[in-house]
């Protein structure tokens, strides 16, 4: 069971200063010099410092972490350990991919982030690969390498352009069909294994098209996966 040591200081409101008092507080605006300390002034600011910690160390502990100052001297409950759990909060910062964060785009057409979501504590990362010269009108099937380890892909979509660029459309996982009178889509992720991804459109579909002719290098659209770590 999760806990924490830090408690709140003066929980009973006695002996503190004001809000108002303490605003204007000689002592607070330009720090103590000499002369005595009063009890309320300390009170009040040994209160905000100690109901901000324990506040975050509660908060913490309500989802399953145990948070202690290290006075104890209990191994793994010191100094360090404290910055590691508080290291699990998240901030806006923590969802804008950085460059440290990122990988360059490979000549693969690929690209990987780590996102602020997590499952069992493991990152979930998001990969970008492009779908480089596949001619629709031509090729039925498409085979992409996805360079992740098969059972830890958690998601996955492809999105098709057309040569003119406008309009893509986004391909799932074939849908189950309850009977063979049932049609796939006009094109789909038709098979993932250990090493690769099969894209596949039907015969005189959509994508079956003069209008999804282009290679030369022409990038047909993307498949996105999301893979935990």
């Amino acid at each position: 069971m999760a806990t924490t040591n830090f408690k709140q200081w003066d929980s009973a409101l006695t002996n503190v200063e004001s809000d108002g008092s303490y605003a204007g507080d000689s002592m607070r605006i330009n720090g103590a010099a000499s002369g005595v300390f009063p009890k309320e002034t300390f009170n009040k600011v040994a209160l905000q410092a100690a109901n901000m910690a324990a506040a975050i160390a509660e908060m913490m502990v309500a989802k399953g972490y145990t948070v202690e100052d290290g006075s104890a001297g209990t191994s793994g409950h010191d100094f360090t350990a404290l910055k590691a759990i508080l290291a699990n909060l998240m901030t806006a910062v923590d969802k804008i991919p950085t460059a440290a964060a990122a990988d360059t785009a490979t000549t693969a057409g690929s690209a990987t982030t780590a996102g602020a979501l997590s499952e069992g504590g493991n990152v979930i990362h998001t990969k970008i690969i492009s779908i480089v010269d596949w001619n629709m009108a031509d090729d039925g099937t498409k085979v992409v390498a996805h360079g992740c380890t098969l059972s830890k892909i958690r998601s996955m979509s492809a999105s098709i352009r057309p040569d003119s660029d406008v309009t893509p459309q986004v391909l799932y996982g074939c849908p189950f069909m309850d009977d063979s009178s049932e049609v796939p889509p006009d094109a789909f992720i038709a098979l993932v294994d250990a090493t690769n991804i099969n894209l596949s459109r039907v015969p005189a579909g959509t994508f079956d098209s003069v209008d999804f002719h282009d290679v030369s290098g022409f990038v047909r659209g993307w498949i996105t996966i999301t893979y935990v770590e």
